[in-house]
């Protein structure tokens, strides 16, 4: 990996698994352009969705760009993302951990007066529970294994800090 120049980063994993933190890290360490994928599904965060050929078109612009970071958990309209990355990063933490993360995030923003609301917080929570416990059976999970099986050319599984700490060394 130190040989060959990485451009074009995918990073996938459920909620709290800290890709925004990976995107934003790599994006100032590469000086590359960070995406997040809900600013692709979402005209206005979390109100209204984009349509299919809005999010294809978006998402075409981006990829034909030189480099790029692409973050998100979506999976059923990110194919082309995935063949065209250099690198695809699955951060696959286990649950404490993301519990933990979605709580102090949950606190965070209550702090900051983004009026963050405990029901979203409980759902996300359960999110994560079911995502880890039923792999075979949840569809977001089951999304994610297949997107990779199809993409495994330059797949990367980070399954705790510790592993995300030795990548981000052999990154620099």
């Amino acid at each position: 990996m130190k040989n060959k120049i990485i451009k074009k980063i995918f990073i996938i994993g459920t909620s709290g698994t800290g890709k925004t933190y990976l995107s934003k890290k790599l994006s100032k360490l590469y000086n590359i352009e960070k995406i997040d994928l809900d600013e692709i599904e979402w005209k206005s965060k979390y109100s209204e969705r984009r349509n299919p050929q809005e999010k294809t078109k978006l998402i075409k612009n981006i990829l034909e760009k030189n480099k790029w970071i692409i973050e998100g958990a979506y999976t059923h309209w990110t194919e082309e993302i995935a063949k065209k990355a250099d690198i695809i990063l699955w951060l696959k933490f286990n649950t404490s951990l993301l519990k933990r993360r979605l709580i102090v995030r949950y606190i965070k923003n209550k702090i900051a007066n983004k009026k963050p609301k405990l029901k979203e917080l409980k759902n996300l929570i359960k999110f994560v529970e079911n995502y880890n416990k039923y792999k075979e059976k949840n569809e977001a999970y089951k999304n994610h294994q297949e997107l990779v099986n199809k993409n495994k050319k330059n797949l990367i599984i980070v399954g705790n800090k510790k592993e995300l700490n030795i990548l981000l060394k052999k990154l620099k």
